[in-house]
């Protein structure tokens, strides 16, 4: 089996247009998660992480030169400019027929639901429309896979090109946030009123965020990081609901950490899924208690960009490998007092770790859950 390794990235949120400015302002503190009272349901406050106006035209105006904006979603754009960045860093030829492009998104283009019939609402033809705009002689994937599609995956494109089916991949995630996907959160009463609080005593929902987020993968010695072991699963344990004893998060996990062949000693951090609900964040404390990892230090991302879907796993993958290379842990922005049964090691400031491996997971809705691990050389 091939080594795989984490060539380049590119991270576009409403904080910031590269991977390299987002993880300066999460750094700093700063979130562009707001009140959004033109998606709200029965006046009740909705906060989230959205492109504005004038966000949308200056991706528009950026993208002048590589397509005819008017011929595409906000969605496909967004996915096309984090790809070309993305592709343009790496100085690889993306015209050879060994490579693969996998799209992860829950909703895809979403805002064409009021259009009958419309051929884009199909994610295949989605994935089809993007690599034609971006000129790749690649194979198209589609993983819609609830709230684990990014890490899903990463974890796909690297089982591929470990086998050598592939030399390259080009995993983008991305969703929008409408007025369906905002006010199908609202009526399940799993959206906060104010900035989300992951694993906090006083949480009391997610924010949603609008994002895409690209990452290059080889089979080609290309970086110092490395994708290593990870693992998928579902317990069919409710339609919207996670487990109540974490006991799938935690197979994940430890197959994940017996795949890489580390120990879990040796991690840095876990960048969770941590989306600040009552349920999710308290299965989670639970699943790294049981899989042992109570003392390793743990954050969430998702106060500074919200919840970004299909985009989530990859977004945070992309902010996590950047703090892995400097050696530091990002604080779990918001979180004052401890608020969930399990054991676990909150990082509520900046702090400073040598180790060399971090743990990513993510869980969604029918109790899928999955865990990948990244390690600097």
């Amino acid at each position: 089996m091939k080594q795989v390794y984490w060539m380049n990235d590119c991270a576009v949120t409403p904080l910031a247009f590269s991977s390299e400015d987002n993880y300066s302002r999460i750094k700093t503190g700063h979130s562009s998660i707001i009140n959004q009272p033109q998606l709200s349901l029965n006046d009740k406050p909705f906060w989230a992480s959205l492109f504005s106006e004038s966000q949308k035209s200056q991706l528009a105006d950026l993208l002048g030169g590589i397509i005819n904006t008017k011929h595409y979603t906000l969605f496909e754009q967004l996915c096309i400019y984090s790809i070309h960045q993305a592709i343009t860093q790496s100085n690889i030829d993306f015209t050879h027929a060994k490579n693969l492009f996998i799209l992860s998104t829950t909703k895809g283009n979403i805002e064409l639901i009021d259009i009958p019939g419309d051929e884009r609402l199909k994610l295949h033809t989605t994935a089809e429309r993007i690599t034609t705009a971006i000129g790749l002689n690649a194979f198209p994937l589609v993983i819609s896979n609830a709230c684990i599609s990014g890490v899903s995956a990463i974890i796909t494109a690297k089982r591929l090109l470990a086998e050598g089916n592939y030399d390259h991949a080009i995993v983008c995630g991305a969703d929008v946030i409408t007025s369906f996907v905002a006010k199908g959160f609202q009526s399940l009463n799993a959206t906060a009123d104010e900035l989300c609080k992951p694993y906090d005593a006083s949480r009391n929902g997610i924010n949603l965020g609008e994002a895409a987020a690209t990452v290059i993968l080889s089979n080609q010695r290309t970086s110092s990081i490395m994708v290593k072991g990870g693992s998928v699963s579902n317990d069919a344990n409710h339609i919207s609901g996670p487990s109540r004893t974490g006991a799938e998060l935690a197979n994940t996990v430890n197959i994940a950490l017996k795949e890489s062949e580390i120990d879990k000693s040796q991690l840095a951090f876990i960048s969770a899924h941590g989306t600040a609900t009552i349920f999710n964040d308290e299965m989670e404390s639970k699943a790294f208690e049981l899989a042992g990892l109570s003392d390793i230090l743990l954050q969430s991302l998702k106060p500074h960009f919200g919840h970004a879907l299909g985009a989530a796993g990859i977004l945070e993958s992309i902010i996590s490998i950047q703090a892995l290379r400097d050696e530091i842990v990002l604080p779990s922005l918001q979180y004052k007092e401890y608020g969930v049964s399990g054991k676990i090691n909150i990082a509520s400031s900046l702090l400073h770790s040598s180790q060399k491996n971090i743990l990513k997971t993510a869980s969604g809705f029918g109790g899928c859950n999955a865990s990948i691990v990244y390690s600097k050389l």
